[in-house]
Order: C-alpha cells, then structure tokens, then sequence
C-alpha cells in the first residue's frame, strides 16, 4: 500500500549518501556517460516509480513520477493515529 512505499522512500531518503562532487565534471565531454552520472543521483534505478508501484503518486508526461509532498517536519503516519 502507499503508506508502506512512502516508509520504504523515507528509508531511502535517509540511507541516502551526499553527493559531495560536481556532476559536471563527472560527465565527458562528448556525453557518453552521461546516464552512468545520473544514475548515482537516482533512490531507485526505475526512479520514483520503481518505489511507488501502486502509482499512487503525482505523475507528469513530461517528468514521470514526482516526489510526494509532505509538510516540513510532519510524518505520513499522524494519520493512522490521531492521538499521538
């Protein structure tokens, strides 16, 4: 269900590593690997919609899946429990 793969995108998020170098300067000068570069960039390697199977995500034409918006400091899960 969604609020399992938003978990699972939280994990991903946080288990993360910075990318601490220029990506440009990763890149050759004719492009060839161009793919090979922003593939580090990516959580998972079918992008977003390699996480959210269910598709119950935001999707563009041009983009494809886009990252789910949740308020600054606020948890998915306040809404499977109101008390806490």
């Amino acid at each position: 269900n969604y609020f399992s793969e938003l978990n699972h995108y939280n994990d991903l998020i946080k288990d993360f590593q910075p990318i601490t170098h220029d990506l440009r300067e990763l890149i050759n000068a004719n492009e060839e690997n161009i793919e090979e570069v922003c593939s580090i960039t990516k959580l998972h390697s079918d992008g977003l919609g390699g996480i959210f199977k269910s598709r119950l995500v935001s999707n563009s034409t041009d983009a494809g899946a886009m990252e789910p918006l949740l308020p600054t400091m606020r948890s998915h899960k306040m809404c499977n429990n109101f008390a806490k």
